[in-house]
């Protein structure tokens, strides 16, 4: 494992948690059937828990391994509000050919102009309730850190791309940065030895 992806580790300084892949793959057994693959894909995947939400079979071209993010869904007031992703603008998210498999399967036999993930009376989801009927006992139940919550799963999709030693701008625009300052800001401290490589570097370039 590459020394810069924590095991499980909580950031004390803004409270954030990454989860390695074997604990994302252990929550996701521990959620109801119904959710299994959404924790998944949302640790694979990087997207916020609106634009997960927003999702429609139709976005999906995992022919060719990637998505369209074209919606986010907020809850204000118990009423759900379909809007342009943050950033206001749609983006093109990869994916993993793993990922994809699973996916495909998912969806056969479905319309395209279903919800990807829905509850299981096929409804779209409210975030609200799935956090605290099924995420957060499938949090307690896997033994992971309680401060874990679903934003959680993209701070550990960010730490594991960035574990794999993917460019940072690539890791942005995966994330739907508006810019790359975001993502050096909110990930940097993810690079402990930074300082080191550059001086190493610098020596071997001039030696």
């Amino acid at each position: 494992m590459n020394a810069l992806l924590p095991s499980c580790c909580l950031d004390t300084s803004n409270g954030r948690v990454f989860l390695s892949p074997t604990q994302i793959e252990l929550l996701a057994n521990c959620i109801v059937p119904q959710y299994s693959l959404m924790v998944r894909f949302a640790g694979h995947s990087g997207l916020r828990a609106g634009e997960i939400h927003g999702l429609k079979i139709s976005d999906l071209r995992l022919d060719l391994g990637y998505l369209e993010v074209n919606r986010n869904v907020t809850e204000v007031r118990g009423k759900l509000t379909i809007g342009k992703p943050k950033n206001g603008k749609a983006r093109t998210v990869f994916l993993g050919a793993t990922i994809c498999t699973e996916l495909a399967l998912f969806i056969v036999g479905r319309s395209k102009d279903e919800w990807l993930f829905t509850t299981e009376n096929g409804r779209q989801i409210r975030h609200g309730n799935f956090f605290k009927r099924h995420f957060k006992p499938a949090v307690l139940e896997a033994g992971l850190d309680p401060a874990t919550n679903f934003h959680s799963l993209r701070h550990s999709a960010a730490s594991i791309m960035l574990a794999a030693n993917l460019p940072l701008l690539t890791v942005s625009q995966q994330l739907g940065h508006s810019s790359i300052n975001i993502t050096v800001d909110t990930y940097g401290h993810l690079f402990p030895s930074a300082h080191d490589e550059l001086q190493q570097a610098l020596d071997d370039a001039w030696s």
